[in-house]
């Protein structure tokens, strides 16, 4: 039996190994690299007004040409890349431990786009940061700037809104969007619509952690803490202070024959006073759900992880993982140790267990003896097989 024990290790070793080495080898892609997205119909958003005193001036550039004219900041584990159309991200490209992975799906609207009806144009970029900025009106102007922290890191968006007038001016109602879907890993594709949901969490009375709600229809959210897209491996969440409360709406446009969540952040319309200037802080993160990486990051992040009705041993079990992949760099090898310590850990039950079946076996041509002897006596058949555990020194759950 030990036998038997020590060469399914090493089977399952030899396994991981070459699965990890061979059939799952990273494949080197340079994180600039611009990755073709679907091309949606042609026509831009319709035109609208965002300012009282006159309407925007255009439509936003045609989403067919993003590929060409997005601006790119590259980081060593992602690449960000920008549009002057609804001023959003496009496309974030993770590196992730595999192979890089495109984490959005559809360029259209894209991520945190807003005022889609307005004709931004690129103003400024530097190594952390790309700034757009368009003219919602006579004298009014609405910049958006992104700033990028760091990959794994929660980044900044800045929305301003200047009146140059002197004279009062309403900027129109507007909205922030988040959608539609969340790209994931090659493997994890087809089943990726059914993974998809739009979530938000909420602090409640008597509570000690952030409770996570999932949307499935536009409504009053309450004073949530941060609210995004998730799948099985990837969050992009947007949180902070200047964000409204009280209402999150849902939508579920169509790609690929598939619904996809699509989650919208209400703006009132507010009053622009002469010469003022309004800004909003908006604070986000795409990434990876990295329960130890999104607890740092706080906001409650790390409630999107689940681990299932076994939580505590499978947190238990993702802080060895990590433990065990920062010591080797690689993910197969943390595995396979990891999978080792345990079989080390539960070797005293598997050996009883194996010695346990190893008696019954042995004694199972007894046993086929006194059940026929006795089959006419139950009551001196179980009295019989008893005794017989008894004197091998075996318990029939032993195994």
């Amino acid at each position: 039996m030990q036998k038997n024990l020590i060469l399914a290790i090493l089977l399952s070793s030899a396994v991981y190994i070459l699965w990890y080495s061979y059939i799952e080898k990273p494949q080197a892609t340079a994180p600039t690299a611009q990755v073709q997205q679907p091309q949606p119909a042609a026509g831009g958003t319709p035109a609208s007004s965002y300012a009282g005193t006159a309407a925007a001036s255009a439509s936003g550039p045609a989403m067919s040409d993003w590929p060409k004219n997005s601006v790119t900041l590259a980081l060593p584990k992602a690449a960000y890349s920008f549009h002057p159309s609804g001023a959003s991200i496009k496309s974030v490209i993770y590196q992730g431990p595999v192979a890089p992975v495109e984490l959005i799906i559809e360029p259209a609207p894209g991520f945190l786009s807003s005022f889609d009806g307005l004709n931004f144009s690129l103003k400024n970029k530097t190594s952390d940061s790309v700034t757009f900025a368009a003219r919602a009106g006579e004298g009014v102007t609405i910049t958006k700037k992104f700033t990028i922290n760091g990959e794994d890191k929660i980044n900044l968006l800045e929305i301003t809104v200047a009146n140059a007038n002197s004279a009062p001016t309403v900027l129109a109602a507007w909205d922030l969007k988040m959608g539609p879907g969340l790209g994931t890993v090659k493997s994890e594709e087809k089943e990726n619509p059914s993974l998809w949901t739009a979530k938000y969490t909420i602090k409640e009375e008597g509570k000690k952690f952030p409770t996570v709600k999932t949307l499935e229809e536009s409504q009053a959210a309450g004073n949530w803490t941060w609210a995004g897209l998730d799948n099985r491996y990837f969050l992009a969440a947007v949180m902070g202070g200047d964000l409204p409360r009280g209402r999150l709406n849902f939508s579920q446009p169509e790609i690929n024959e598939n619904k996809a969540p699509l989650l919208t952040i209400p703006f009132e319309a507010v009053m622009l006073a002469p010469r003022e200037t309004r800004a909003w802080r908006v604070e986000f993160y795409i990434g990876p759900k990295d329960y130890k990486l999104l607890q740092v990051l706080g906001n409650g992040l790390d409630r999107s992880v689940d681990f299932g009705f076994f939580s505590p041993l499978a947190k238990y079990a993702d802080s060895a993982l990590g433990y065990f992949y920062g010591l080797t760099g690689n993910y197969g090898t943390a595995i396979i140790i990891l999978s080792v310590l345990l079989q080390i850990l539960m070797f005293p039950l598997s050996w009883k267990s194996y010695k346990a079946m190893a008696v019954m076996k042995k004694i199972q041509p007894e046993m086929q003896a006194i059940q026929a002897k006795y089959k006419a006596d139950p009551k001196r058949m179980n009295s019989e097989v008893m005794e017989l555990y008894k004197r091998h020194g075996t318990n029939p759950l032993g195994g």
